[in-house]
């Protein structure tokens, strides 16, 4: 006998009148097949077993909505109870008499249990067609989701079916005849879902026809892309249903590259059986097919329309020339002042207007509609300015250097750490030539966020110069020198006039500034002269440029100052 948790009473063996005791539970409460996911206890199957009864009773006085829902939990029970024995025979060896005869009986009974209500459930499937047929309305779409359930529930019996199958082949016992009825069920059903899918090709292919002469902007064309859509979802549909048939069928040793084939092409899943190679060389043999077929139907249209792409191209192509040239010379004759940097930002934005205007009207003649690539453009924009910060901060830079021009091309400037003249901007960076010779691109952000320094923005520039001679010099006679050396450059500016004072008295020399003004592109020359002038002029003259030094006092112990 078995103990409350299932086990025999000899320990290590499951006994023989168990697997009989299961055997007939089997036979008497399982008209369907169930699963479970306890251990194969005699006590939980029992009480599955029990509650399998009571739905019976129930359901045969039941009606409308409840006896639906009874219907559905006798499902649930059967499958729980099913998959529970199936556990318990697992657990059993059979190389072992007394196994052997536990694990047949459970399954000889799943078996019968799988026909009987396989056959109840062909009975309703016919009942529910009829009355799908012959119905309308409310009553005809109640009929067509019952029968898509009783559908689904018998995919669910041959599932199980093909299951313990299996297992009865494992112990040696005649599953032939389960096979064979398995196999026809589930090749019909192949046959019709293949059918299915072929039918739902066809209509969408006429849609497809259809929606060429439509204006995209119609009613009747919107009408017809919802009805493609529909069709899609539904081959879509018919073909995962499909991939589960052809797998029982695979299981049970039928051929099934056919099927696999159609599954694929309506689905375009891949998965580990389509790349069989009969399966593999069907798909391919049919898109040659296929594109062969589409070339002859439609390949004088899509030659054509490629014409025309390429002349549209071509002609937005040699207008955004025009346009950029036109731009130019407009913003060239403004009699107000407008830097190159915006010059050249709007002779480029004007071309590439065009150009993307262009490739807007090339796109819709394949019937793209520009309204939606508009609106979801700006969607991506969105969601790439979140992931993209640094380079929008960089834009704004640019479109603000570009409002306010603190420089333009050609300028020396001064800014985020570095000195040379401007070449480029865009509106993301802006390249500068150091005096080394060497070529910087710098971000616009890191420009307008810190101090800017136009070197070159006026026309004159002040050259500052400080020279320091002894305190044993002529104050007076190095002031004329001074001023007779400036007056020699004729590259200094008369006005303002040119400045020379005694500026400090330093530790170690009377240091005076020269100031004079000259034009911007003469600073650097005129700021080397002067200062070799003024060299040669003192030295000629014996004025000195003192080294630093400094007295120092040192004071002896008796008190005495000595200078050193």
């Amino acid at each position: 006998m078995l103990n409350n948790s299932g086990e025999s009473g000899v320990p290590g063996r499951p006994a023989k009148a168990a697997g009989r005791w299961l055997a007939i539970l089997a036979m008497l409460f399982l008209p369907a097949g169930a699963v479970s996911q306890e251990p194969a206890a005699s006590s939980g199957l029992a009480d599955i077993a029990g509650q399998i009864r009571t739905l019976e009773a129930r359901l045969g006085s039941a009606l409308g909505a409840e006896r639906d829902s009874i219907r559905q939990r006798l499902r649930t029970q059967r499958r729980l109870y099913r998959e529970g024995a199936w556990q318990y025979v697992d657990t059993l060896d059979p190389e072992d008499a007394a196994d052997r005869d536990a694990g047949a009986g459970i399954l000889e009974g799943i078996s019968a249990a799988l026909g009987r209500q396989l056959e109840a459930g062909e009975e309703r499937i016919g009942e529910l067609r009829a009355l799908t047929d012959s119905s309308d309305g409310a009553a005809a779409a109640q009929a067509r989701e019952d029968l898509r359930l009783a559908e689904s529930h018998r995919m669910e019996l041959l599932e199980a079916m093909v299951t313990n199958i299996t297992r009865m082949d494992r112990y040696g016992l005649p599953s032939g005849e389960d096979a064979a009825r398995a196999g026809a069920l589930l090749r019909n059903r192949a046959q019709l879902l293949s059918g299915r899918i072929e039918l739902q090709s066809l209509r969408r292919d006429d849609i497809a026809v259809t929606m060429e002469g439509l204006d995209p902007e119609s009613p009747e064309y919107a009408d017809a892309r919802r009805q493609r859509i529909a069709i899609d979802a539904a081959v879509v549909r018919s073909g995962e249903r499909l991939s589960g048939v052809a797998n029982l069928l695979e299981r049970l040793g039928t051929d099934v590259a056919e099927y696999r084939q159609t599954a694929f092409m309506a689905t375009g899943d891949l998965s580990a059986e389509i790349l069989d190679r009969q399966v593999v060389g069907s798909v391919l043999a049919r898109w040659l097919t296929e594109l062969r077929t589409g070339f002859l139907r439609h390949g004088p249209d899509i030659l054509t329309r490629l014409v025309v792409v390429a002349v549209i191209l071509a002609v937005f192509w040699l207008l955004a020339r025009v346009v950029r040239a036109m731009v130019r010379r407009g913003l060239d004759n403004l009699t107000g002042e407008m830097s190159t940097l915006a010059r050249d930002f709007l002779v480029g934005l004007s071309a590439k207007a065009v150009l993307i205007t262009g490739i807007l009207v090339a796109l819709s003649q394949f019937g793209l509609q520009i309204g939606p690539l508009l609106a979801g453009l700006g969607i991506v924009g969105f969601i790439v300015g979140f992931a993209l910060q640094d380079t929008l901060s960089n834009f704004a830079s640019g479109i603000m250097i570009l409002i306010y021009r603190p420089f333009d091309v050609g300028d020396y400037v001064e800014a985020a750490g570095v000195q040379g003249e401007v070449k480029h901007m865009n509106l993301v960076s802006t390249t500068v030539h150091t005096p080394q010779n060497h070529r910087l691109v710098i971000p616009n952000n890191r420009i307008w966020g810190n101090i800017i320094r136009n070197i070159t923005s006026q026309d004159m520039r002040r050259v500052d110069l400080s020279v320091g001679v002894s305190y044993e010099d002529d104050i007076e006679r190095v002031e004329a020198l001074l001023a007779e050396i400036v007056a020699a450059e004729d590259r200094v500016k008369s006005e303002p006039e040119p400045t020379i004072r005694l500026h400090n008295l330093g530790e170690s020399a009377v240091e005076f500034t020269v100031r004079v003004w000259v034009d911007s592109t003469d600073y650097m020359g005129v700021f080397w002269d002067l200062t070799r002038r003024i060299k040669i002029r003192f030295d000629e003259e014996g004025i000195s440029f003192p080294y630093p030094q400094r007295t120092v006092h040192l004071v002896s112990a008796d008190g005495d100052d000595e200078r050193s």
